[in-house]
């Protein structure tokens, strides 16, 4: 009978596939318990690199410490986990989160900017923009900013105390958030969210329960909103309870609560209110 004779390093690699072929199916996914972070590297490095073993994009994470974030960082990867401030401030100069997609669910912190009250941020504090299916909910929870947005003259983003952006097919929910900063752009803006699905194509669901803007909401072209300021297209939007007491100033559509809507989708209000003066320097 002929030997076969294995070398060590084939025998290695042997064990090392038949270990690989046996794990579980779930074990390259995403951890399920929640990951304690105390620092703005450790959190932003688990996420970008998407790694499973070390967290990865689509992992829980719980703040256990007030963090800072360096000027010109952010959370590159489209975020798809859950991300507890668990009451924690978070002071930034910029977006914390570049995109978050489906699935994910973000509360529970405060935003604040460097420097003093008359300091602003030139981006939206929590998301530039949401992209993602409509299958899952994206859920947006007890956050308050409290940091000035102040767009730089030019610039395509949009000026919001939470959100830049609906980018994309999205069932967003919006609970008890809260911007207390001053809003500028040149571009749509708003307290809570600037901008909702702008072509026709699209198809969101937007909900925004308890959500108050306390800040001033202004920009030199149109669509200007306490809590929304543009929505085009087929989205559906229900907003329950929400308050706008800033002030709110745009060259045409501008509105309390909500800035403009075109046809499409619907729009339903429940006990919602407007303190704020509203000014049009346009038609």
């Amino acid at each position: 009978m002929k030997k076969i004779i294995l070398k060590r390093g084939s025998v290695l690699l042997l064990a090392l596939v038949l270990f690989v072929t046996l794990l579980p199916l779930g074990a390259f996914a995403a951890p399920s318990y929640t990951i304690s972070v105390s620092s703005w590297s450790n959190f932003k490095s688990r996420v970008d690199n998407n790694s499973s073993w070390n967290g990865g994009s689509s992992a829980s994470y719980k703040l256990t410490a007030d963090i800072t974030i360096p000027a010109g960082e952010s959370v590159t990867k489209t975020f798809t986990g859950t991300f507890d401030g668990n009451g924690h401030t978070i002071t930034t100069s910029g977006t914390i989160f570049s995109t978050v997609g489906a699935g994910a669910t973000i509360k529970n912190f405060t935003v604040e900017m460097p420097g003093d009250s008359s300091s602003s941020i030139s981006s939206p504090p929590v998301a530039y923009s949401i992209s993602a299916s409509n299958t899952t909910a994206i859920t947006f929870q007890n956050i308050t900013n409290n940091a000035n947005v102040t767009i730089p003259s030019g610039s395509t983003s949009y000026g919001a105390g939470i959100v830049g952006r609906i980018a994309s097919n999205a069932t967003v929910v919006f609970d008890n958030c809260i911007n207390n900063g001053h809003i500028t752009s040149a571009n749509q803006t708003g307290g809570i969210v600037a901008n909702a699905p702008d072509t026709s194509t699209y198809s969101a669901s937007l909900t925004f329960k308890n959500c108050v803007n306390n800040g001033n909401v202004t920009t030199s072209n149109l669509f200007a909103g306490g809590i929304l300021g543009h929505s085009e297209g087929k989205a559906n939007l229900s907003f329950n309870y929400c308050t706008n007491k800033g002030n709110i100033q745009s060259g045409g559509n501008a509105g309390g609560i909500f800035g403009n809507f075109r046809s499409g989708g619907s729009t339903k209000f429940d006990y919602c209110i407007n303190m704020g003066s509203i000014t049009q320097s346009g038609s």
